[in-house]
């Protein structure tokens, strides 16, 4: 309901109840049936499919914690050891290991880019997080120098030199762990904001083309998905599970900082169960309504003024057996409503 509303003629309507119509943009997947995993992350504890893999794990670093709040919390890498990368894989039924497509809801709770003395490209390099597919958990996760394990990362981060991704600053980039650094879109994200993040890995040939497709949009119900991937990328080496990736050190002593949590998490690729996706738990556009309840009955001045919670319609009767009739005046019954003390004893109730 809406107070003052005319119509084109500039007569105030008596009756201000309009039907309003809205489009909330959701992933299309939602509420179809796919080969994949979905985790919203409400339980208490992790599912015991994940398998965190890199030295921050291997040394009781724990830098993906979940504790029934409905995200997934992933902090920063420590700086006590050479950790890159740092991912959480899920390792449930087998399934295919070189076509996948994951798609997350992330936000990044805190950023600053990463600090090492000699980056010959500026900052920036490990302040990282997002998604990665194909990366193989029993590649040795060693230091520099030994390490060849890893994935193919899609993942937000903010570069101040342009040799890695050929942008400057905030962007969502492919990453292929220790081997390259691919394409880009420049993407102005923010901290505290939720986002999607879409990957697909579509095989590792490419005799027709880039087989690695990202993509990035707000993830607030009012922003549609963008139709065409907003970057490409060539890459063959890769096979294996699909997850999140975390932040990475690659010297000691090097400071990095990127905190993320992730609501939702969808895994698609064949050998799978089949699944109805559901959205995220946590994702809500409009609020929950208040309850249709009186809140308070006081006296001011010569009037009664009556208060009340929810969306409904107020209605008075002289007698509780009624008739009731609805109050509509010409500027609508509107909490909080007043009253004339002066008016006969009046009963009054609301209406859903």
């Amino acid at each position: 309901t809406a107070a003052g509303v005319k119509d084109d003629f500039g007569n105030a309507l008596t009756s201000t109840n309009i039907p309003v119509s809205f489009t909330v943009y959701l992933p299309a997947e939602l509420g179809a049936s796919v080969s994949g995993y979905q985790d919203n992350f409400s339980a208490s504890t992790l599912n015991t499919n994940w398998l965190a893999v890199g030295l921050d794990s291997e040394n009781g670093d724990n830098l993906f914690l979940q504790d029934g709040d409905g995200f997934l919390h992933i902090s920063s890498a420590t700086n006590a050891f050479e950790s890159n990368p740092n991912l959480l894989l899920y390792n449930g039924p087998a399934y295919n290991s070189a076509t996948q497509e994951v798609l997350i809801r992330l936000r990044v709770t805190a950023f600053t880019p990463s600090a090492v003395s000699g980056a010959f490209f500026g900052n920036g390099l490990d302040s990282i997080g997002g998604d990665t597919v194909g990366a193989d958990p029993n590649l040795d996760y060693g230091t520099l120098g030994t390490n060849t394990a890893g994935g193919l990362d899609w993942l937000l981060g903010a570069n101040e030199g342009s040799g890695y991704t050929g942008i400057v600053g905030p962007q969502a980039a492919f990453l292929n762990d220790w081997i390259a650094w691919g394409t880009g879109a420049a993407y102005d994200w923010t901290t505290n904001q939720w986002y999607w993040l879409r990957e697909l890995q579509n095989g590792t040939s490419i005799a027709d083309g880039p087989n690695l497709f990202g993509k990035i949009w707000l993830a607030d119900g009012t922003t549609p998905e963008p139709g065409a991937w907003q970057a490409a990328w060539s890459q063959t080496n890769r096979t294996g599970l699909a997850g999140i990736k975390a932040s990475s050190i690659n010297k000691v002593g090097e400071t990095a900082l990127f905190n993320f949590d992730v609501s939702y998490f969808l895994l698609k690729a064949s050998g799978l169960p089949t699944i109805t996706v559901a959205p995220p738990s946590s994702f809500s556009l409009i609020p929950p309504l208040s309850p249709l309840q009186f809140a308070s009955i006081q006296s001011s001045s010569n009037n009664v003024v009556l208060q009340w919670t929810g969306s409904g319609t107020l209605q008075s009767a002289t007698s509780l057996a009624g008739p009731w009739t609805d109050l509509v005046d010409p500027n609508g019954a509107f909490s909080p409503y007043t009253i004339p003390a002066s008016l006969p004893a009046t009963f009054y109730r609301l209406r859903q």
